[in-house]
């Protein structure tokens, strides 16, 4: 009995000191190389997630731009290939080039008309910067259909003048009633407090087009025998003071009978503007064309943000003949003595009242889109794993940490905290190529 309880104390033993010792160094060197590989993969993964950011970001700026400028058109099916598509300058006096307003960038600099500079105190540091975008960045302004574009005939185009009789003959609602069918015009018209946007396009038999504005919607009556069906008041001619609309450059063209009310159409500018609060750059849309007189104040909520982390937006524009706009108006060789009026490096827009010049917008039968976006802030952990190149000047090391070059604007001064990528396609205008 004795005997068989010290044999069973003995079987109960646990581990020796010198075992346990051997196991707890085992665990530790264990957990020392899986931790060590942990945090080393972590640290991979969050550098390949920075890498990647900007590359998904780039792609998704050029996607969105695309649906928007490859279908650029202003429906003139009565012209040779939809010459208000890109819009460059308008007149925001309906009645001469005394208010060339300009509505298409290349390169903001700040000295531009009714731009200035301006210095950004973000979260992220001090920025250097323009009131209408980033500093060096380009804008551009583009008609797009925003609805099944219609083509609706007018009842005698009135002279120039203050609250002038339009007759437009539109009948979409007047299976129901007179009511019905002044509502549904005032929708097709974007009509917002009585009266509609200062740029609807009335284009004549010929070609020949010139914006609209409708200052007073007055009745409708179905039984009309002919075009009179929508009675509006409207001031063509007059100054956007006096409720009347922008202008083509060099003033609209006479009209040709039959004239129609193009309704359907929206126009669409875009820039790369810096959050002033947060410092984060924002590729930008607006629903109308850019205006230096609105859209100067970086606080402006005309244009409201996008895609983030945008950093530069360029374009180049293409012609049938070959050329290519893509850099200051000095440097440019080819065509240059027919674009005497392009002052501000973009192609200049005669309108239909003048002819165009080779290297017109209206000729532009495709588009080169450059966007550069930016990561997130580097982690001081993912900053370790990359060459700083710091010594050396930018773009001369292994460093990529500077925004590249795109077109004519060229590479960053210094070296940055971000990852950055650039990415490049070119559209053909669809409106265009086909009639080339």
């Amino acid at each position: 009995m004795w005997r068989r309880s010290r044999r069973a104390e003995r079987a109960r033993r646990g581990f020796s000191l010198a075992e346990a010792t051997v196991s707890l160094t085992l665990l530790i060197i264990v957990m020392v190389v899986s931790l060590t590989l942990l945090f080393s993969m972590r640290s991979f993964a969050e550098r390949q997630q920075f890498t990647m950011e900007p590359r998904q970001t780039a792609r998704r700026g050029v996607d969105y731009l695309l649906f928007f400028l490859a279908g650029a058109t202003d429906a003139n099916s009565f012209s040779q290939q939809a010459p208000n598509a890109i819009v460059t300058y308008y007149n925001s006096d309906a009645s001469n080039n005394a208010s060339l307003t300009q509505a298409t960038y290349n390169n903001l600099t700040g000295t531009e008309a009714g731009n200035a500079p301006a210095t950004l105190t973000t979260a992220l540091g001090t920025i250097n910067s323009t009131d209408f975008g980033d500093l060096g960045t380009d804008i551009v302004s583009v008609s797009l259909p925003i609805a099944e574009p219609v083509k609706y005939p007018i009842f005698a185009w009135p002279t120039n003048g203050t609250d002038k009789d339009l007759y437009v003959g539109f009948r979409a609602g007047c299976a129901v009633n007179d009511a019905a069918n002044l509502a549904l015009f005032q929708q097709a018209t974007l009509e917002s407090g009585g009266k509609s946007p200062n740029n609807l396009m009335v284009i004549d038999s010929v070609g020949n087009w010139t914006y609209l504005k409708i200052k007073q919607y007055m009745s409708s009556n179905c039984a009309a025998a002919n075009d009179q069906v929508i009675h509006v008041k409207v001031n063509p001619g007059q100054s956007q003071g006096a409720d009347g609309p922008i202008a083509p450059p060099n003033g609209p063209a006479a009209l040709t009978e039959p004239a129609f009310l193009l309704t359907g159409i929206g126009f669409f500018s875009f820039r790369v503007r810096t959050d002033p609060a947060t410092g984060i750059p924002n590729l930008e849309q607006k629903n109308g064309l850019f205006d230096p007189a609105t859209d100067d104040n970086p606080a402006t909520t005309t244009f409201v943000p996008v895609i983030e982390n945008v950093e530069d937006f360029q374009i180049a524009y293409l012609y049938a003949s070959g050329a290519i706009w893509n850099t200051p108006v000095q440097q440019m060789s080819a065509g240059m003595a027919d674009c005497l009026p392009c002052l501000t490096n973009v192609p200049f827009q005669a309108g239909p009242s003048v002819a165009p010049s080779v290297l017109d917008a209206s000729n532009v039968v495709g588009l080169r889109i450059n966007v550069v976006a930016r990561s997130r802030p580097m982690t001081l952990q993912v900053r370790s794993l990359t060459a700083t190149g710091t010594g050396s000047a930018v773009g001369t090391s292994s460093n990529r940490h500077f925004r590249p070059a795109a077109e004519d604007h060229a590479i960053a001064a210094a070296y940055d905290n971000f990852e950055h990528y650039r990415a490049t396609t070119t559209v053909m205008l669809r409106n265009r190529t086909p009639r080339n």
